[in-house]
């Protein structure tokens, strides 16, 4: 089914007591297909209009925070202009038998800070209820919240799965990975510990694709949290070294003051 209505208004409603609860109880890592398992994961296209079709199409992941706004990575929209591009963000929703099947609602609007964090605000609220219940939000984190280093966090998305090669998995996947010290991406020559932070390990990691994806963490009472925005990982290959992801924890001012969401 694909909405593309223009729907106004918000209803957040009470979907934040059920924020970050993974649907599968299986733990699966190493790059293992997540399935099912992520349900705020949204699928973020951006293509090029070419009269009233789509041409050229790339896409990022992308966390459902609410049941209208998307949280995704700003360097995703890099090729966005209103006038020259559509942005859809795709959603897949399970039956009790795992079949699968896909929605797309279009963006009502799309606001960038000049960081690598991104806003998209769905032109329809999406049906939280029970009903739905493959489809629910991640958990925000708290502005003053800490991630130690050392803990096991999840990079969930559809990106490559070969370094270096166009090898983009038609499945939703997660891997397993740690907090790392600022200093694994000194790689990075624009890493600023207050707007990013490091995480990875060799030969386990974010890849081509998997840009503006959660780095889900666990908050300790069964739930998760999207600690990172998946934002850069290092050009001798994927998962070489450890990668870099957006600190959610200090943009939560401005999520706040552009969604007016309270959390």
């Amino acid at each position: 089914m694909v909405v593309l209505l223009y729907v106004s208004g918000e209803a957040f409603g009470g979907s934040r007591r059920r924020c970050g609860k993974s649907m599968s109880a299986t733990k699966i890592v190493g790059g293992k297909d997540a399935e099912a398992a992520w349900p705020w994961m949204a699928h973020v296209y951006v293509c090029r209009k070419w009269n009233t079709a789509r041409d050229k199409c790339w896409s990022c992941g992308g966390s459902l925070i609410s049941n209208q706004w998307v949280l995704t990575a700003a360097h995703c929209l890099d090729k966005f202009a209103e006038e020259t591009s559509i942005i859809e963000v795709e959603f897949r929703n399970y039956d009790d038998y795992d079949r699968e099947s896909n929605f797309t609602v279009g963006i009502k609007e799309a606001s960038r800070y000049h960081n690598d964090i991104a806003l998209l605000k769905l032109n329809k609220p999406l049906d939280l209820s029970d009903s739905y219940s493959y489809i629910q939000p991640i958990c925000l984190p708290l502005a003053k919240q800490t991630i130690r280093v050392g803990t096991e966090c999840m990079a969930t998305g559809w990106g490559d799965t070969i370094s270096n090669v166009d090898s983009q998995s038609p499945k939703l996947r997660q891997v397993e990975i740690p907090i790392v010290e600022n200093e694994d991406c000194g790689w990075s020559t624009n890493f600023d510990p207050i707007l990013k932070l490091c995480a990875g390990l060799n030969g386990k990691g974010i890849c081509s694709g998997d840009s503006g994806g959660p780095l889900n963490c666990p908050l300790g009472n069964g739930a998760w949290v999207v600690t990172g925005i998946t934002s850069t990982s290092h050009n001798e290959g994927c998962a070489t070294r450890p990668s870099a992801f957006t600190r959610v924890t200090t943009f939560i001012p401005w999520i706040k003051n552009i969604t007016k969401l309270e959390f």
